[in-house]
């Protein structure tokens, strides 16, 4: 299975969540009618994460910031890394 699809079906088999087109490519989730995160085609996931916990995930290096967004981290799957 490729890695984005696996990822696309975790995320599906959380309880409400559900899965739909995102309107600039990729897949995106949403918790009853909130997107609570999307992922494009080429890997990139963005997730909203509140500042503190953002911060504490990049100071770990967890997660790669790659864009401007203030409240938002967009992460790029390790599979496409290695």
């Amino acid at each position: 299975m490729q890695p984005l699809k696996a990822f696309e079906d975790t995320v599906a088999s959380w309880p409400r969540i559900s899965v739909y087109s995102h309107r600039f490519g990729g897949r995106e989730f949403r918790f009853a009618n909130a997107e609570v995160g999307h992922v494009h085609d080429g890997g990139i996931v963005d997730i909203p994460f509140p500042r503190s916990i953002r911060d504490a995930l990049l100071t770990e290096g967890l997660l790669k910031s790659i864009s401007g967004f203030q409240f938002r981290v967009d992460y790029i799957s390790r599979s496409k890394q290695q």
